[in-house]
């Protein structure tokens, strides 16, 4: 075994660096994606990948269990997708490490979408699964018709931290428990889900917020500052419902009105994350983006024409509790 993670041999590859996906029997070659190969063929951990993923590696590259081969391939792909020069590069990695870690052979693309969903730690929301949805699609246009597409930075973001998790999560499972298989695995994290999410659940009730149950929010003011120096003061508010049925939590922000300070433009940003106050309470919610069409409709003062706009934010935590 390797004791150092610069002696972690990369897959092989021939002339064309080729898509690949991991299965339990050997690697699958598919469509070229025209890149020239490596001239390395030995992991150097990148700034972009967590101390702590550095540090769960070795211990775990030194374990008998069958899903280290999952692991170390996995850990592979996440790094050239880190690494990737083009959106549509990282997609192609990260896709490919979505499938050696959340998927067996004869997985469905709704199956690897719901075991991503899991092993990501990810709220199942139709946006997490839209998003999801749009990674693979973007892939296989890169790969069968030589299309990009022209805007990949929420699918990268969610990608990338999701993948992240599921890495760790693989390495904790390897370390802490018997499971000797990606099914194996899956489950492992679904049970550690469940509780996580009943503790968010009583972080909530802790200080008076009740699951299933709505209440008015209103956001902190988000500052911009657009390209003519001009200033932008936002403000939303609306009602929030904290939606917990079958083990899990999927709050549900309902955005009613907006208070705009300033002539300059708001923009859609990618990963928003913002604090907002709840019966008196501050929350700090995590968004994959604001739309396009809410950016244009807050910049314009016209948001009250495409009012309410509905979202299911991926996060939502107590800050500071006590």
């Amino acid at each position: 075994m390797p004791d150092s993670l610069s002696d972690i041999e990369a897959p092989q590859y021939r002339d064309k660096l080729k898509y690949i996906r991991w299965s339990e029997s050997a690697y699958e070659m598919s469509k070229s994606t025209g890149m020239t190969r490596e001239t390395s063929e030995r992991i150097v951990f990148p700034s972009q990948i967590s101390s702590r993923l550095v540090d769960d590696a070795l211990p775990t590259l030194t374990d008998d269990s069958p899903l280290v081969e999952f692991y170390s391939r996995g850990i592979h792909l996440y790094r050239k997708g880190n690494t990737g020069s083009r959106n549509i590069d990282k997609i192609i990695y990260y896709a490919a490490c979505l499938e050696t870690i959340a998927s067996t052979d004869t997985a469905s693309r709704g199956e690897k979408i719901e075991n991503m969903i899991t092993v990501g730690k990810l709220w199942d929301t139709d946006e997490t699964r839209d998003i999801l949805d749009s990674v693979f699609e973007a892939r296989n246009d890169a790969l069968h018709a030589g299309l990009e597409q022209p805007n990949l930075d929420a699918e990268v973001d969610a990608m990338r931290h999701s993948l992240k998790t599921a890495l760790q999560e693989l390495s904790q499972c390897i370390q802490d428990s018997e499971a000797r298989t990606i099914p194996e695995f899956i489950e492992y994290v679904d049970d550690k889900v469940s509780e996580e999410h009943k503790q968010q659940v009583e972080d909530l009730e802790q200080v008076g917020i009740e699951p299933n149950s709505t209440y008015p929010f209103e956001t902190e003011t988000l500052i911009h500052e657009d390209h003519n120096d001009q200033e932008v003061g936002v403000r939303f508010s609306g009602k929030m419902t904290f939606n917990y049925s079958n083990g899990r939590l999927v709050p549900e922000m309902k955005f009613e009105e907006v208070e705009k300070e300033g002539d300059g433009s708001f923009p859609a940003p990618h990963g928003a994350s913002f604090d907002i106050e709840v019966e008196d309470v501050t929350l700090e919610v995590g968004l994959y983006r604001i739309p396009n069409s809410v950016s244009a409709a807050v910049t314009r003062n016209s948001f009250h024409h495409i009012a309410p706009w509905t979202t299911k934010p991926p996060r939502v935590e107590v800050k500071d509790p006590a």
